[in-house]
């Protein structure tokens, strides 16, 4: 399971307002005011029209007019990053990066914030630093992604070390250990990734005891717990697992009763009915499952009725919908599955028609076409995953379960052996994803 991109915004918020009351000189010249109209406009189109590209124009303006007018890197390094999650949305990752990095330069130009406010400093820092590497994970480069994670980490930390009530601290170093403790996994390294998700834990604690009514501290502790279970769903602990995903659903419960319009609750949170669900069928509780799929695709439901543009959403949707098919399948109802597919393959489409470099959407198409019976149109679709992806095992591991089905049996070992090397944990995630059914 991927998660949605962290929830991080709000933070960067609060280090940002600040600027808004906050001057680089206490005498105004001329050109300080003429900059200010420019600053103005452009803070207009920031925060009201969403209109970044044309913020940055105008704060480009007025840091022409009045180099020394430093406060407005910050906004334009806000409007920056904004940007840059507009092009990560579409799948654009090269733009992308190249706008969080600039965000990056621009706010280590404001001497203001960065006298005044240095713990919020690295906290800004520290979560372009986590979107650089959820992005260059998204890409199959961990060796970045691990890079940009423990710089986070390490920012964070800073920030902790200047004011340890700064809940923003501890909020953004759980969210670092949790993508380092997702890089863990995805190769296989089980104890490191618990190591981090522990630590994550800690610090969504402390956070939260600092500042209880930040709802996306909750959403970040949720998804700790969320990969916590998975880890323990791999090792066989199936009440362990269930413990974490419970945990999970109120953490998740907690976020959407503190912030109703955040569509990424919803998502989130029906991603672990579907994890519920797979241990219900591991199980055998069939009926069970069911009703957890059903109730992933009503969070789904009501995250698209929230942000329909969201590729995450649609994808989700599809998974649960592809488990709900092979249920029915477990129980003879082909025609009921058959429905399920066809609707899955419809929401993959959704998904890729709003982020062409959504891997994970490539990977839950080629899985519901296989059900299908498409084994072609399906190893076309992991091709496709593993180009977005390079590092991405379990593509490769259900692309080798393809080509044994078509007989090809040196390609299909060939897959086999890359999705080992990558992650010596792949036929036991592919496997429950699957309901523990060879």
């Amino acid at each position: 399971m991927q998660l949605p991109k962290t929830q991080i915004y709000i933070a960067l918020m609060f280090v940002l307002l600040p600027c808004l009351t906050v001057h680089s000189r206490t005498e105004f010249r001329k050109d300080d005011l003429r900059a200010s109209v420019y600053t103005e406009r452009g803070m207009d189109k920031l925060l009201n029209k969403n209109d970044y590209a044309g913020a940055i124009v105008d704060f480009d303006i007025a840091l022409q007019i009045a180099p020394d007018y430093t406060v407005v890197y910050s906004y334009r390094a806000d409007a920056k990053y904004r940007l840059g999650e507009s092009e990560a949305d579409r799948g654009n990752i090269q733009q992308a990066l190249m706008y969080y990095h600039a965000a990056i330069q621009d706010y280590i130009h404001d001497p203001i914030l960065n006298f005044w406010n240095p713990a919020s400093n690295y906290i800004f820092i520290s979560s372009v630093c986590i979107r650089i590497s959820e992005l260059e994970a998204s890409t199959g480069d961990a060796e970045q992604a691990g890079e940009y994670a423990h710089a986070a980490q390490k920012d964070s930390s800073q920030a902790i070390d200047l004011d340890p009530e700064h809940a923003g601290g501890y909020s953004m170093r759980g969210v670092a250990n949790l993508n380092l403790g997702i890089l863990a996994a995805a190769k296989g390294r089980t104890e490191e990734a618990e190591h981090h998700y522990r630590n994550s834990i800690e610090d969504c604690n402390q956070a939260i005891d600092l500042a209880p009514k930040n709802a996306n501290t909750y959403g970040n502790r949720g998804g700790t717990n969320t990969y916590l279970g998975i880890l323990e769903s791999i090792r066989g602990n199936v009440m362990q697992a269930q413990h974490l995903y419970r945990s999970a659903i109120a953490d998740y419960d907690k976020m959407i009763a503190l912030a109703p319009e955040n569509a990424s609750a919803y998502i989130n949170r029906g991603c672990v009915w579907i994890q519920l669900g797979e241990l219900e069928v591991t199980s055998g509780n069939i009926q069970q499952a069911e009703s957890f799929y059903q109730l992933a695709i009503t969070d789904c439901d009501k995250a698209i009725a929230l942000n329909p543009q969201n590729a995450y959403v649609y994808s989700y949707r599809a998974d649960a919908k592809l488990k709900l098919g092979e249920s029915e399948t477990l129980t003879g109802h082909v025609q009921h599955a058959e429905r399920y597919y066809h609707s899955a393959i419809e929401d993959c489409c959704q998904a890729i028609s709003l982020n062409p470099k959504f891997a994970t959407a490539f990977y839950t198409q080629g899985r519901v076409n296989a059900a299908l019976g498409n084994h072609a149109g399906a190893i076309s679709d992991f091709d496709t995953a593993i180009t977005i992806k390079s590092d991405y095992a379990l593509a490769y591991y259900a692309r080798g379960r393809e080509k044994q089905v078509l007989k090809q049996d040196f390609a299909a070992e060939v897959d086999f052996q890359k999705a080992q090397t990558l992650n010596p944990e792949v036929e036991k995630l592919y496997l429950l994803g699957k309901g523990g059914k060879k």
